[in-house]
């Protein structure tokens, strides 16, 4: 029964922490992080569109993101590395942060999602589908949601498993109106 509340433990720490980096480095599109634990020290690799911006000016930034986790979560010896994503264009928090930035610029939807659908199949992905929802259409209204897809995509059984990727964005319209995206 031990084992089991310690992974628990584990899972809800990984959790909060993952959620807790998304806030601190929205700016730098974050995407995800994976924890090695040695010995010595706990290493986390940090992925995300922008580097430069997590680690700031002469490392300030970076150093005070490893402090801030030291001290929240109980961790001794932290390292932290910074990666750049490998395909941006495949990564759906990527695509989704694109997506609202374009939303609150008031770009028209259906250009900007059928733009982001040709570059992710373009890159080789078998299938995409990328929902809409919320008041996303002109002044006034309802909220509604809108699909969008291309290619094949599975939605149901054990090989939908690690296959498909889902990422979420917020678009904040200059009237107070949010408009929600997912992958």
């Amino acid at each position: 029964m031990a084992m089991e509340k310690h992974f628990i433990q584990e899972g809800k720490i990984r959790s909060e922490m993952d959620s807790f980096l998304r806030r601190e480095l929205s700016k730098a599109v974050y995407c995800g992080m994976d924890i090695h634990k040695t010995p010595l020290a706990v290493r986390i690799n940090l992925y995300v569109e922008k580097p430069p911006l997590v680690i700031g000016k002469k490392g300030r930034r970076i150093n005070k993101l490893t402090r801030m986790l030291e001290q929240k979560y109980n961790i001794e010896n932290l390292a932290i590395d910074v990666q750049r994503v490998e395909n941006p264009v495949l990564n759906s928090e990527v695509i989704a942060r694109r997506i609202a930035t374009a939303l609150e610029r008031r770009m028209y939807r259906r250009r900007v999602v059928y733009r982001a659908i040709r570059a992710i199949m373009s890159a080789g992905a078998r299938g995409v589908e990328i929902t809409l929802s919320g008041k996303i259409i002109g002044k006034g209204g309802r909220s509604r949601t809108e699909k969008y897809s291309e290619g094949y995509m599975k939605k149901a059984g054990d090989s939908t498993e690690g296959k498909s990727w889902e990422g979420e964005g917020r678009a904040e319209e200059g009237d107070g109106r949010g408009c929600e995206e997912g992958e």
